[in-house]
């Protein structure tokens, strides 16, 4: 193997591994106040069949105060178009914390995916 090649997976690995030390020390307390929650909340609203008061503040701040008890005041709004609450709909079956981290890894997994149909669209030069 190249050491180019070599190097850039080292680099990738690396990546990953700090990726997945911070993603493990995500408290419930920074995913309550992520862009995640918002959706979420958004999701919770939908599935609820309050589909039209999604972004009634007070509905909103009603769900986010449940979801995210130690909260000490305010929400974070839904302020996206709505199929973003369609696609987070699924993943309010689950706990908030747990529809946080597979929401992030369908992410990554995206990531990765992008990465690799780039790779292979791209350019190579060809070894000799």
């Amino acid at each position: 193997m190249p050491r180019y090649r070599l190097a850039v997976a080292a680099f990738a690995a690396s990546l990953l591994a700090a990726y997945a030390v911070l993603w493990i020390s995500v408290s419930n307390a920074q995913i309550g106040t992520s862009d995640f929650t918002a959706t979420y909340v958004g999701g919770t609203l939908l599935r609820e069949g309050q589909g039209a008061g999604i972004y009634n503040q007070s509905l909103q701040e009603r769900q986010y105060a449940a979801l995210v008890p130690s909260s000490r005041g305010g929400s974070l709004g839904f302020v996206y178009p709505p199929p973003a609450a369609v696609l987070v709909l699924p993943l309010t079956l689950l706990p908030l914390s747990l529809g946080y981290r597979v929401y992030q890894t369908a992410q990554l997994l995206m990531l990765a995916l992008g990465l690799l149909v780039a790779a292979r669209a791209a350019p190579w030069p060809r070894m000799l």
